[in-house]
């Protein structure tokens, strides 16, 4: 049996329990007011036979007072008790009580009036019997037989007719005697007795048939009350069974499996779990026992795999040292074609730095006398990174070699043989011409390269694709020198724009590559010209490699030390001219 149907089961059957409970407390309830309802029937029932009682006594006690004392007032009362009986008269409120009895002499009413109501009507309210009002109009006739009788004796009392008008006749004298004998005599004890006798009738069916509903009533709230306890019982029968049940089907296997999974979690896979309880449980016994399996199955292959790793991760750091060292020798190599000193020339002073972001960089420069007339100075930057453009890059370094050969891209041969330093832009031609773009690689490179002229201080360069160079005047204006190039390798006939510059005593030139200029802060800004051009502005007057260390700190504090890029630069400033 699954947990789920044994869950919703216990469920279903408690439910239905609960519902049956509350049912019959709700049953039981409803015939408890019924019981009060009936109480309070056979209480106000009772009311209405003791007022219909105690109506005829007062009339007794009023038509004797009258014929005693004469006084009219009393006749008053008899007429009134009889008008508040038959409704025609409002009832007074609190009516049931001692009324008449409180009266004072002066006719005060101990209460106020209410509406008016015969007790009949009263009566059918209550919905009495038949026979009951039989009974009632039996006693009612009496009633009535008796009230003539007393009215004849309140006429004997003042001589009236005896036409039933009340109106005093001349020929007839008053006579209480008669008055008196009228109303104490053996007929008037008969029919006050008449009376009495059916309202003690009118009193035993009512207190027979209210005892009835009563009884009826208690009968079935006793029956709806008694039944809760089996239904209670049965409830707290199937929740013990449930908790047995449960417990021992489903709690315990539980238990018995969070046991092993402890176990499990510290490592102990080398267990079976062996449970009898609901499906679900059973189901999940067998997947924590497969589970175990896969795992120590899967140590197993670990432990095999590890050892592969070990021996693969040995002959990989031993490959990798291999090539570490060879990493470390190519960069000291491209290192050793970076100039060892800038060439000593009077009147010129020259500087550079730079920082590869790699073992091996894809920027490359130089600074040297091509001829008695003329300093070159290239910078040149390979697109990517890593061997591939640090290849490339030391290739070039050798391409741009000062040597005088047929090959060179800085020389010139002429018909007679003859030497002379190529333009800026015929070593770019040159250089676009022996390195075409490489569809398979998309190596291409931005190249700067310029000639300072010892004799006259003029520069004269090209960019290829290369940042425009700075050029910063004496008094501390900068200018930056923009020329058009594509980068070396992208066209295949390019026009490389040349440009040539008279420089004066304290001008200074910068030349550097993308690194410095495309270096990102933390909020992905860019250093640009503005960084560029503040670190100058500061840096005027300190020498270039003190201006050239400056920049570098500022670009590496503006990136947070992150460098993306090689960053390389070199300067020259005019002292004083020759």
């Amino acid at each position: 049996m699954s947990l789920k149907r044994a869950f919703l089961c216990v469920f279903f059957l408690l439910a239905l329990i609960l519902a049956a409970l509350m049912v019959a407390l709700g049953l039981s309830r409803q015939a408890y007011e019924q019981v009060t309802k009936a109480e309070t029937r056979r209480y106000e029932s009772f009311k209405l036979a003791d007022e219909l009682r105690q109506s005829s006594d007062d009339l007794t006690r009023m038509v004797r007072t009258y014929v005693v004392t004469g006084n009219p007032d009393y006749r008053e009362y008899f007429h009134e008790i009889l008008a508040i009986r038959n409704g025609s008269r409002v009832r007074p409120v609190d009516y049931d009580k001692a009324y008449w009895d409180l009266v004072d002499a002066a006719g005060n009413r101990p209460s106020p009036d209410g509406t008016a109501q015969s007790l009949v009507s009263r009566m059918r309210e209550m919905n009495f019997s038949e026979e009951e009002f039989s009974i009632l109009r039996e006693a009612q006739d009496k009633s009535d037989t008796l009230v003539s009788l007393e009215e004849t004796a309140m006429q004997a009392m003042v001589g009236t007719s005896g036409d039933g008008s009340g109106i005093p006749s001349t020929d007839r004298k008053p006579n209480p005697e008669r008055a008196r004998s009228l109303v104490h005599g053996k007929e008037y004890h008969q029919a006050k007795a008449g009376i009495m006798a059916g309202i003690n009738k009118f009193f035993d069916h009512v207190e027979a048939r209210t005892r009835r509903e009563v009884e009826a009533a208690k009968e079935r709230e006793a029956f709806y009350r008694n039944l809760t306890w089996p239904l209670g019982l049965l409830a707290v029968a199937l929740s013990v069974f449930s908790y047995v049940y449960l417990g021992r089907h489903a709690v315990a296997p539980v238990q018995k499996l969070s046991s092993h999974a402890v176990e499990f979690s510290k490592g102990n896979y080398h267990q079976q779990v062996e449970t009898r309880g609901f499906t679900e449980i059973d189901e999940l016994s067998t997947a924590f026992n497969k589970m175990s399996e896969a795992i120590v199955r899967d140590i197993d292959q670990r432990s095999e795999i590890q050892e592969e790793l070990r021996v693969a991760r040995n002959a990989a750091l031993s490959a990798y040292g291999r090539v570490k060292d060879d990493l470390d020798a190519a960069a000291r190599v491209q290192r050793s074609l970076l100039p060892e000193c800038m060439p000593e020339v009077p009147g010129v002073h020259f500087a550079y730095a730079y920082t590869p972001c790699d073992e091996l960089a894809g920027d490359t420069l130089n600074v040297f006398q091509i001829d008695d007339g003329h300093i070159a100075v290239y910078l040149l930057d390979v697109s990517g990174h890593g061997v591939r453009a640090a290849l490339l890059a030391s290739t070039l370094s050798h391409v741009l070699s000062p040597l005088k050969t047929i090959d060179s891209v800085l020389w010139e041969q002429n018909s007679d043989g003859d030497y002379t330093v190529a333009s800026p832009s015929a070593v770019a031609r040159k250089m676009n011409q022996q390195f075409p773009l490489d569809p398979r690689t998309d190596q291409y490179f931005t190249f700067h390269y310029g000639l300072l002229d010892l004799r006259s201080w003029s520069y004269r360069f090209i960019s290829a694709g290369h940042p425009s160079p700075m050029r910063v005047f004496r008094d501390g204006r900068q200018e930056r020198l923009r020329v058009k190039g594509a980068g070396i390798g992208i066209l295949q006939h390019p026009v490389f724009e040349e440009l040539e510059l008279s420089l004066s005593p304290g001008d200074r030139m910068i030349f550097f590559s993308d690194g410095i200029l495309e270096a990102d802060n933390q909020e992905g800004r860019q250093f640009q010209d503005e960084g560029l051009e503040q670190c100058i502005q500061k840096t005027t007057k300190l020498p270039l490699e003190k201006c050239l260390e400056y920049l570098l700190t500022s670009v590496s504090a503006w990136s947070h030390g992150v460098q993306i890029d090689d960053v390389s630069a070199v300067a020259l400033e005019i002292s004083q001219p020759d």
